[in-house]
């Protein structure tokens, strides 16, 4: 029994011997067959085609709209900033909530009833008071200083009763006193009473935010609910912010990023400042920054070429340069009218080259590319 088994299992190990022999003697001529036709008749055996190309056409592009004036304005846009008045408005004898307002005659406020949830409503007069541009100014404003304060009634039929009153400021005759984006971040701030009185203290030019709403298209600035009472006035303010919907205009924090040393053995003294640069695509950032060292002026008398960089005396800043080669214009064939060649240079080649650090690159116009 076991001299049969063994006798099936030689004769099956010399069956997948074979057959393993020949499949890799196939593949070994397959693949040394193709080059070698190649070779015989000089043809290029191209790569199968698994997509069938798809006809295209080039799109055109627009071109920009180049402005026919010049960028900036000849002249500063005209601004009005509002005169200096006091006038007495009945307030609208309605419900909170409602929509209705008044106008006051000659300035550029509209007021109306407050609409907060859960405070009471003022109603009788208002007395608004916008102040001159020299009292905005005393009290460090660069904007609109106007008051509101609660009055009877023009009429006498009904009296003065605090509670809060929607403000909305018209500001389209000053929309472009300031760059900036000054009219996109005009907002509202409330300051103390004292700021009529005294606006030389410090404590008097404390400015508390007031929630607003700006509205550019209509260039018109709304506080839906403005605190009014009868005893004292409240001050308000439309000033700039440091930030709107369009950007951001704050101060930058600064750091010292700088770095100094010194040399003990000649009393030179080292100075460098690394200015931070965007990042561009294919590792081309340069390494821009400014350096100063004392012993680049020592040593100077009246033989030696004693002129600063441009960067100052002892500074150096070293960016990098882009440099176009130019030839004699001989070279190019060309001749004047008289048949002599000129001296001229010539542009050698339609390329430049780029060189920053110690990289340099040329720059290849894109129709050659």
């Amino acid at each position: 029994m076991n001299g049969r088994s063994s006798k099936r299992i030689r004769a099956l190990r010399r069956r997948i011997a074979l057959t393993s022999a020949a499949i890799m003697v196939g593949s070994l001529l397959q693949a040394v067959t193709q080059p070698a036709l190649a070779a015989d008749h000089d043809v290029q055996v191209a790569p199968p085609v698994f997509e069938k190309p798809v006809p295209t056409t080039t799109g055109k592009v627009k071109p920009r709209t180049v402005m026919k004036g010049p960028r900036t304005p000849a002249t500063p846009p005209e601004n009005t900033w509002p005169k200096a008045a006091t006038t007495v408005v009945d307030l609208p004898d309605v419900k909170a909530g409602a929509e209705k307002s008044a106008r006051v005659p000659g300035l550029s406020l509209t007021l109306g009833a407050g609409v907060k949830s859960g405070t009471k409503t003022a109603r009788g007069g208002v007395e608004t008071r916008v102040l001159s541009r020299k009292a905005a100014q005393q009290a460090g404003v660069e904007g609109v200083l106007f008051t509101l304060r609660g009055r009877d009634s023009k009429n006498g039929r009904t009296k003065a009763q605090p509670g809060q009153v929607r403000s909305t400021l018209d500001y389209s005759s000053f929309a472009g006193a300031y760059g900036g984006g000054y009219a996109s971040r005009l907002t509202l701030v409330e300051l103390p009473a004292c700021a009529l009185t005294t606006p030389s203290k410090e404590a008097c030019r404390t400015a508390e935010p007031v929630k607003a709403v700006n509205d550019p298209e209509e260039q018109t600035l709304t506080a839906q609910s403005v605190a009014l009472s009868a005893d004292a006035p409240t001050v308000l303010a439309a000033v700039a912010d440091t930030e709107s919907a369009n950007g951001d205009y704050k101060a930058t924090s600064l750091s010292p990023s700088a770095t100094w040393t010194t040399n003990l053995n000649t009393g030179d003294f080292g100075w460098s400042y690394a200015m931070p640069v965007p990042d561009v695509p294919g590792g081309l950032t340069p390494n821009v920054g400014l350096s100063y060292t004392s012993g680049a002026v020592d040593g100077r008398t009246g033989n030696t070429n004693n002129q600063a960089s441009w960067a100052g005396d002892g500074f150096d800043l070293w960016p990098g340069y882009i440099e176009r080669r130019y030839k004699a214009c001989a070279d190019d064939g060309v001749e004047n009218s008289d048949g002599n060649k000129p001296g001229d240079l010539c542009w050698a080649y339609d390329c430049q080259s780029f060189r920053t650090g110690s990289r340099k690159d040329r720059v290849v116009p894109a129709e050659a590319v």
